[in-house]
């Protein structure tokens, strides 16, 4: 399973999907807004989201970290 973490700096959900999916052995992306995605981009991409992380699992949007956790 590969996993893709859209995040930013001092975000504190954003590290703990990234320690979830690590923890649990995963391969993990990391893709950081401003730097490696543009804000229009990720918008673009994620229209409907309202906080960071968001997660895609083998390139298919599962959402935010509480959807991560679930």
């Amino acid at each position: 399973m590969q996993y893709t973490i859209y995040s930013k700096d001092n975000c504190p959900n954003c590290e703990k999907a990234k320690a979830l999916i690590i923890g649990a052995g995963y391969t993990l992306e990391i893709k950081k807004l401003g730097e490696d995605i543009s804000r229009e981009a990720f918008f673009a991409r994620f229209n409907n989201a309202k906080t960071l992380p968001q997660v895609e699992l083998n390139g298919k949007h599962i959402g935010g970290f509480l959807q991560l956790e679930q």
